[in-house]
């Protein structure tokens, strides 16, 4: 399957989750949706991550991830545009390929992914750059599900 990437807007992402902007100027921006969790999941997580490495366009995504306990927010910080490749969930509860969307996200917006929205790892759009990284655990070592798409998405 073929997916363009297209600029995100929060009508577009919101069958996936929220997004949030920092407009300058503006002193404060709350990030509301950055804990939404279920009640299993009661333990805070914020963490200050740095990808190992970018993405360039075209790419092929053979494997999405979900928090089925937690919302999961990215923050970009300073010159931190990225990539998001999300889904929504088949009658399996896996990943309903059909339903994929692909979107850039500049470095001024961040994101939040709803509980069980399938979703692409963290993959800036360039090099040498930070996000900051907030959800809810459960501290059972059950906060993250992996599959593998039975055919790759590719993303241009």
């Amino acid at each position: 399957m073929v997916i363009k990437a297209e600029p995100i807007s929060a009508a577009a992402f919101r069958p996936f989750g929220a997004l949030a902007s920092h407009v300058a100027g503006e002193p404060l921006h709350v990030v509301g949706a950055a804990f939404a969790h279920l009640p299993d999941a009661t333990i805070p997580a914020l963490e200050w991550v740095r990808p190992p490495a970018m993405v360039t366009l075209p790419i092929v995504v053979d494997r999405l991830e979900r928090h089925p306990f937690s919302a999961q927010t990215f923050l970009p910080q300073g010159n931190s545009p990225f990539l998001v490749v999300v889904c929504g969930s088949a009658a399996d509860g896996g990943p309903d390929a059909a339903s994929a969307r692909a979107f850039l996200v500049p470095d001024t917006v961040g994101a939040t992914f709803a509980a069980g929205v399938w979703h692409r790892s963290l993959a800036p759009l360039v090099p040498d750059t930070a996000f900051i990284m907030a959800m809810m655990r459960t501290g059972r070592d059950d906060d993250t599900e992996f599959r593998d798409l039975p055919a790759p998405l590719h993303i241009g």
